[in-house]
């Protein structure tokens, strides 16, 4: 296991003893983040393996986790935040704004999600993103909290 996976295993188990239900981790925690050369290398499906484990841990401790990592979609990877509770896959945003730094090695998306955790609708926005006023603009029109 990658050692930001056995942190995020550790941060979950210590937030369910402080009686949290939601837990956030930030951009890339899951990956890493790594050189953009070796980002396919890293990149996972979402449903897959990695986001299997982590709804396995939502469910064994109650909780709604946020998560991040390199996602593989088709020929295409993104940086990807991952929202997972124990019934599974909530949803997922990927970075929108991606810096000329990043756009050889990951692509942007063009939508901006809202999901509903059943006491909130919230959104997300991944680093660069959150610079930007449509980001919250938009989230705002579809009623999130």
């Amino acid at each position: 296991m990658h050692p930001s996976g056995r942190l995020a295993k550790f941060v979950v188990i210590w937030s369910s003893d402080k009686y949290s239900d939601t837990l956030l981790f930030p951009e890339l925690n899951l990956s890493g983040d790594i050189p953009g050369t070796v980002a396919s290398e890293s990149a996972r499906t979402v449903p897959g393996p990695s986001t299997g484990k982590v709804i396995r841990l939502a469910e064994r401790y109650d909780m709604i986790i946020a998560f991040g990592l390199i996602e593989q979609e088709n020929n295409r990877q993104r940086c990807t935040h991952v929202l997972v509770d124990t019934d599974g896959v909530i949803g997922k945003q990927s970075k929108i704004h991606v810096p000329a730094q990043e756009q050889p090695f990951w692509s942007s998306e063009h939508s901006i999600e809202v999901f509903d955790i059943g006491k909130a609708k919230v959104g997300v926005t991944i680093c660069r993103d959150s610079f930007f006023d449509e980001m919250t603009s938009s989230a705002s029109v579809k009623s999130v909290n």
